[in-house]
């Protein structure tokens, strides 16, 4: 490998064909990673809601098919799905309704994701309505963790109850299944 030209130092100038230009640069750059920071928590707790389900699904199988369990248990298993189904039209809208054509009301995921389009190249700064748009969504996210951080307390508690039935091993245990 030979180089083929030597280095040279160069600054970038902006060509100053953009009709509006951010008054503070600065400010749209902090904006911009409040709202990656914030898609980033909403992107785990859509992994986590998804865990959720499909340990409550398990769970619920558990507690219908393995003998010496509590069957009033399913009841909590109801209660926890349709706490489930109120964060999942909280976080992604009501997708059966909109899925009949019906107008509803945008999700968390879909007001966040239309934020970050409408900031992707955007050169001109942070406007009211985008300002507005992320205190929506973050107050929705915080509401919505405090009633998925309950799931998920209510679903350890569950599990914990058939673990004293000795219901063996089921997906999401720790390593100390064994133990049960």
């Amino acid at each position: 490998v030979e180089p083929f030209a030597s280095k040279i130092n160069f600054q970038v100038k902006a060509l100053n064909n953009q009709t509006l230009v951010a008054q503070d640069a600065e400010e749209l750059s902090d904006f911009r990673s409040k709202v990656a920071e914030l898609n980033r928590k909403v992107s785990g707790t859509s992994n986590l809601m998804q865990e959720s389900k499909e340990k409550m699904g398990i769970l619920k199988h558990a507690l219908l098919t393995y003998p010496n369990t509590e069957i009033n248990l399913v009841s909590e298993i109801k209660s926890l799905e349709l706490l489930y189904d109120s964060c999942a039209i909280v976080l992604w809208g009501d997708r059966l309704k909109s899925s009949k054509e019906f107008e509803t009301l945008s999700g968390i995921s879909e007001r966040l994701g239309l934020l970050e389009y409408m900031l992707y190249d955007n050169t001109t700064g942070v406007t009211k309505s985008h300002g507005t748009t992320l205190e929506l969504v973050s107050d929705q996210y915080k509401d919505l963790r405090v009633k998925l951080d309950g799931l998920i307390v209510r679903l350890t508690v569950l599990e914990k109850q058939l673990e004293k039935a000795s219901v063996p091993y089921t997906k999401g245990k720790d390593q100390n299944w064994k133990e049960y």
